[in-house]
């Protein structure tokens, strides 16, 4: 799984009801960016096959630390932070749809993206494509969403 130990800022804590105990980490700090996704796209890769119940399938390890690296090389910290999804084929789903944007990516690979951008107010052109490694397109698009935040 993505890393994601603890710091010397924070600390375990367990509630226990019954027979049943659960546990969270207290954090005197606010949680990255970073950490939220990694925290994300660990409960997806963690989700068994038949995860909605019509066949699913389960997100490998390798589409999550894709999902990852796109986002860290795209996002600002003051990108708002999208929603990231599990898709049927086993695959994730990043998107924002705030600021009257509505931006999805799909991960298909380590080297194509299919991505969905709409402007509701009309200053822009809806584009949808399968994109390559050649991200300027997808980073203007983001630029735009977290300008607009």
């Amino acid at each position: 799984m993505l890393s994601n130990a603890l710091t010397k800022d924070e600390s375990w804590f367990t509630i226990q009801t019954g027979t049943t105990s659960s546990s969270a980490v207290l954090s005197s700090e606010k949680k990255s960016w970073r950490e939220l996704i990694k925290s994300r796209l660990n409960k997806l890769v963690e989700l068994p096959s038949n995860w909605n119940s019509y066949g699913g399938s389960s997100i490998s390890e390798e589409k999550a630390n894709i999902a990852y690296s796109l986002l860290d090389e795209l996002l600002r910290d003051s990108t708002p932070l999208p929603q990231i999804v599990p898709t049927p084929n086993g695959s994730i789903q990043i998107e924002w749809h705030i600021n009257n944007i509505d931006l999805e990516i799909e991960i298909i690979s380590a080297i194509e993206f299919d991505v969905y951008y709409g402007d509701l107010t009309g200053n822009t052109t809806p584009w949808e494509d399968r994109i390559g490694l050649d991200l300027n397109h997808l980073s203007n698009a983001v630029k735009e969403l977290t300008n607009r935040s």
